[in-house]
């Protein structure tokens, strides 16, 4: 008789630590949430065509998660065989989250691209922000298709810290380098000087004629009476730009993006010009745009 008692008391102890553990686990689980996966990252690449479409911090089950929705491919290669991965970087710390694939039938008109499968590309990850130390991070893709690895860095950057979560789009830098004299045509567009929140953003595309952009390195010049600035840019696939001029040429690479900070300015009016270098070839675009007041 006590053996059975201690038998059902036993079995009673054993469901209720149980029960203990399946509600604090549906208490704390966030379902849905990308996995951390252990890979090592190749170097930076440049192959890799992406873009965020939407970044949203929610609260669930009391844990802070980011909703990611985007898209990314590696350049000529087929969408449908790659596994992505979203990665949150900085110097000190690396977190990787894998992601679900969802069919994006809009990104071959989007992307004018109707040969590596691009409506495989699309992609969404939700992310437990509970397991990542605070730092500022720079949010990066990772992707594997068969035999090719590339990693790249997007434009934005996640910053958690005791006070909270918010996103940030970079800012890009000046450099201290010397404008030397163009001994090449481009042909050029800036299509966007647009400005938001104490920021200034520069987009459009740019190239050499006749040369392969490998290597090309874009600069924006801010130039009055007085001084030149220059900043760097970010590349940006331009399949269009391919396109439009025949398709001859490789000018996917074409495309700059460029965001810097008012406060690098101060006062004045300044000339907005795309400088390009590659090689020993350079050249300058300036646009009928201008920036700033006298």
């Amino acid at each position: 008789m006590n053996k059975n008692r201690i038998l059902l008391r036993s079995a009673i102890t054993f469901l209720l630590i149980w029960l203990v553990i399946l509600i604090s686990y549906e208490v704390t689980h966030v379902y849905g949430a990308a996995k951390k996966v252990e890979l090592d990252l190749p170097k930076f690449g440049t192959r890799i065509h992406a873009g965020i479409d939407h970044l949203e911090l929610k609260t669930i089950k009391f844990k802070k998660v980011i909703k990611l929705d985007g898209w990314a491919y590696i350049n000529k290669h087929n969408a449908e065989s790659q596994s992505t991965y979203i990665v949150l970087y900085s110097q000190n710390n690396q977190y990787i989250f894998d992601s679900q694939k969802v069919i994006r039938n809009d990104l071959p008109a989007a992307l004018n691209n109707d040969n590596d499968r691009v409506e495989n590309a699309g992609l969404t990850s939700l992310i437990d922000m509970t397991r990542v130390k605070p730092g500022s991070y720079q949010i990066g893709f990772y992707i594997m298709n068969n035999d090719s690895n590339e990693f790249t860095l997007s434009n934005m950057s996640i910053n958690k810290s005791k006070v909270g979560i918010e996103f940030k789009e970079n800012v890009n830098t000046k450099h201290n380098i010397k404008i030397q004299k163009a001994n090449s045509k481009v042909q050029a567009n800036l299509e966007e000087v647009s400005q938001n929140n104490g920021e200034i953003r520069f987009k459009g595309w740019i190239f050499i004629e006749g040369k392969s952009l490998e290597g090309a390195k874009v600069y924006i010049v801010l130039k009055n009476r007085d001084k030149e600035i220059i900043f760097d840019t970010e590349p940006q696939f331009r399949k269009d730009v391919t396109k439009y001029f025949g398709g001859v040429q490789d000018y996917d690479k074409s495309g700059f993006i460029s965001n810097i900070s008012k406060v690098d300015l101060g006062k004045g009016k300044y000339q907005i010009g795309v400088y390009i270098v590659n090689g020993d070839a350079r050249g300058m675009y300036w646009s009928e745009e201008s920036i700033g007041e006298e």
